[in-house]
This record gives structure tokens, C-alpha cells and sequence, in this order.
């Protein structure tokens, strides 16, 4: 099993993978990048029980600093996101066998959304589209980018 992650201090795409396939994907909501981090955990813990959970790898979008031409909100953000990240890798309860990071330009490049959005959708067979839950469309992204992460780790080619 892996679990892809798009980590948010306030939001989190979460994508679950078996036998390479996607079996769930679906956004997560907290008030903080610790309340998003627990809820990311309980959620899993909810659909996944932990007899499943036992042997998972755990992929995750590492935080990246921009040069300030290409920065986008507040740098200091980053380290909640970092702490965020740390907290879903390192919680007890999970035990990931292994965690793997991949920065947005190793996965995504700089494609714009809209256009990476769709390129994820296309490498999803239509089974695996309809065990994709979507939020309101201002936090839909989140979703596609744990996809697109997951679907990188497996090398089935997103860019």
C-alpha cells in the first residue's frame, strides 16, 4: 500500500494506492498544520484500519524555497509546512515502511495547474476517477497533486 500526500498547514490531498491502482483520494481540513496532520492520520485510521496500515509506504511533496521572483505567499509559511510534513512522517501510530519526497519541480516541473490537473486525470483509468472525492473547486488542486505525486512514485508518468 502507499499513501501519497500533498501536505497544507491547512489543507492535505491525501491519494491511497494498492497493487498500484488508486483505491481512495480525497481532502483533508485542519485549523493548523497540527490539527491537519492529526486529521490526516484519523482519516486514514477511519477508511484504512490499521491491520492495513501495517506495511504502507508514505510519499509526500517535500516544502521548496523559491528564489523571491518565484515565491508565492510567505516563506515563513514553509516551516509550518515542514513541521506538517514531519508530523504525518514521524506519528507513531502509522509506522510508514518508508518515506519518500519529491520536490514539486521533480514531479510537476513548473506546469501550470490547470494543465497538470488534466494531465493527472488522463493517466487514471475511469474506475480509479470515481474513488476520487473533490472539494470545492479552490482546494480541488490539493486532491490532484497527491494523485499526480502518487502516480509519479509508480512511474506512470504525469509530465
Amino acid at each position: 500500500m502507499i499513501v501519497s500526500l500533498d501536505p497544507g498547514t491547512k489543507h492535505a490531498g491525501i491519494a491511497v494506492w494498492e497493487d498500484d491502482e488508486l483505491t481512495a483520494a480525497w481532502l483533508v481540513r485542519g485549523t493548523g498544520w497540527l490539527a491537519t496532520a492529526q486529521q490526516v492520520l484519523l482519516d486514514l485510521e477511519d477508511r484504512f484500519p490499521a491491520c492495513i496500515l501495517v506495511e504502507f509506504d508514505l510519499v509526500m511533496e517535500k516544502p521548496q524555497i523559491y528564489h523571491q521572483a518565484k515565491q508565492k505567499g510567505e516563506q515563513a509559511s514553509l516551516i509550518e509546512l515542514a513541521l506538517m510534513v514531519g508530523a504525518v512522517a514521524g506519528m507513531s501510530r502509522l509506522h510508514p515502511r518508508r518515506v519518500t519526497t519529491y520536490q514539486p519541480a521533480a514531479w510537476k516541473r513548473q506546469i501550470p495547474k490547470n494543465v497538470m490537473v488534466e494531465r493527472v486525470r488522463s493517466r487514471l483509468m475511469s474506475e480509479e476517477c470515481e474513488r476520487v472525492v473533490l472539494p470545492a473547486k479552490s482546494l480541488q488542486h490539493n486532491v490532484w497533486d497527491a494523485i499526480g505525486i502518487g502516480l509519479h512514485h509508480l512511474k506512470r508518468r504525469t509530465t
